[in-house]
């Protein structure tokens, strides 16, 4: 039986490998990091069994098929799985879907100068003018601009919602089991979604997080909510990139393991 996956960084396993029990430096971190990530760019795979996915796959005895990718936007997860599907023989019927919706302050345009898309991030920190001129330097685009010009809140939420729907309509059609969660910010955007709160609200009350109304986590390497700050204080996300740590990834798997046999 097949899983497949699509998300960002949380459903990818950015920092699994992080073990709150024999901590490293944020130098160390990065260089890690960009180890990774130039391997996985050179042609490598992306398994790693410190993440929460794989550890899940290997629970249930599943297959792996990851669409999930580190920084992605939902425009790039409709994207790739179009693409996936459009290139490959789906065995649907040995086939279960799990989606991680991600923050809606993220799009994916094409870039001439990288001759690829590339997801972008829309965090208020860059509209700082020195942020946004480094910015420019290194990929040639302003993104604070284009927030600006081209981000609407409310239109947003209103694609996202259809697309969602568009994707469950065809699983419907398909009869393949599928569950959609959100992962960093509850927006109720999902019908009938598979965590009642986000999978980093969930996280965060599993050890002992006991907020309301939190502020939106962007997840772009800052410590930008209560919910983040209280997972770190307890070694489930690294202080780092704020990515959840082996440990982190261990919780995961006993909130959505039931989720996924539940669908088998």
């Amino acid at each position: 039986m097949n899983l497949i996956t699509l998300g960002c960084s949380w459903v990818f396993g950015v920092g699994s490998y992080y073990d709150a029990e024999n901590p490293v430096d944020k130098a160390t971190y990065k260089a890690i990091f960009r180890k990774g990530e130039a391997y996985r760019q050179s042609g490598g795979k992306d398994e790693d069994d410190t993440c929460w996915r794989i550890k899940l796959c290997n629970e249930l005895n599943l297959t792996n098929i990851n669409l999930s990718k580190g920084g992605s936007s939902n425009q790039s997860q409709f994207r790739r799985l179009i693409r996936y599907c459009a290139e490959n023989e789906v065995d649907w019927e040995n086939t279960v879907v799990l989606w991680g919706i991600t923050s809606i302050y993220r799009d994916e345009l094409w870039f001439n100068r990288l001759k690829s898309y590339s997801s972008v991030g829309f965090n208020q920190s860059k509209a700082d003018p020195t942020a946004r001129m480094k910015e420019r330097e290194k990929t040639g685009f302003d993104t604070y601009a284009y927030y600006q010009e081209h981000f609407n809140e409310r239109a947003s939420l209103r694609a996202l919602k259809n697309n969602i729907h568009h994707w469950q309509h065809y699983f419907d059609a398909l009869g393949v089991p599928y569950a959609f969660f959100e992962t960093l910010n509850t927006t109720d955007v999902i019908p009938n979604p598979a965590l009642e709160e986000d999978m980093c609200t969930t996280l965060a009350r599993r050890n002992g997080w006991r907020g309301n109304k939190d502020k939106f986590h962007f997840s772009d390497w800052f410590d930008d909510c209560n919910r983040i700050q209280r997972l770190m204080e307890v070694g489930m996300v690294n202080p780092h990139s704020y990515h959840p740590t082996m440990q982190g990834s261990i919780d995961i798997v006993k909130f959505m393991k039931p989720i996924v046999q539940k669908m088998l």
